[in-house]
């Protein structure tokens, strides 16, 4: 789907809903890709995705950011209500994939969230961040 955000020149510049894809990359760890315009729409399918993935003992779960134009607030408390939703034994099952240049780093700075889960760069690093704990 592609939604209208608006023309230059009487071209329409059109940008991607957001979406939500959950695939396994290994055994007990998955990724959930979120790309496009992420909002309040995708909110409950982002934090069910996040929940699914976590919902075996001892699984963890990247949430790829990388491709994701926006995020809003709604989105935001899926990932801190998912993050909360795992084993109360202080492990941590969850880290996010978001670039250094994203300029959707900084609201997880600003939320406090990047203290409650992992932000990293890459994949590798937020596998590497889940595998050494």
């Amino acid at each position: 789907m592609l939604r209208r955000r608006g023309h230059l020149d009487d071209v329409s510049v059109c940008v991607g809903v957001g979406g939500i894809a959950r695939e396994s990359i290994d055994t007990g760890m998955s990724v959930v890709a979120v790309s496009g315009a992420a909002d309040g729409s995708a909110g409950t399918s982002l934090r069910q995705a996040v929940i699914g993935a976590l919902a075996s003992p001892g699984a963890r779960v990247i949430v790829d950011l990388s491709e994701a134009s926006s995020l809003d607030s709604t989105m935001l408390g899926s990932l801190s209500s998912a993050s909360g939703s795992a084993d109360d034994d202080g492990v941590v099952r969850m880290a996010i994939v978001c670039p250094d240049d994203s300029r959707l780093r900084a609201m997880f700075s600003i939320t406090a969230l990047d203290e409650l889960i992992p932000i990293r760069a890459t994949r590798r690093d937020a596998l590497a961040a889940l595998r050494a704990v």
